[in-house]
């Protein structure tokens, strides 16, 4: 969408037309089944990349 934009007036307008297709995705797509288990992944996922961050500064 931002290759056809001749003039860019300010960051706000950016900022809308994302905000705007997020919310014309947002109706494609469907609820998790497991959204209960989002805080367990993101916990798994933080670890993760701290046991990585601390194997490469070693």
């Amino acid at each position: 969408m931002a290759h056809r934009v001749k003039r860019w007036r300010c960051g706000f307008q950016a900022l809308r037309w994302a905000a705007a297709s997020l919310l014309r995705a947002e109706k494609a797509l469907r609820p998790l089944s497991a959204a209960a288990e989002l805080p367990r992944l993101a916990a798994a996922l933080e670890q993760h990349v701290r046991g990585q961050a601390a194997s490469q500064a070693a």
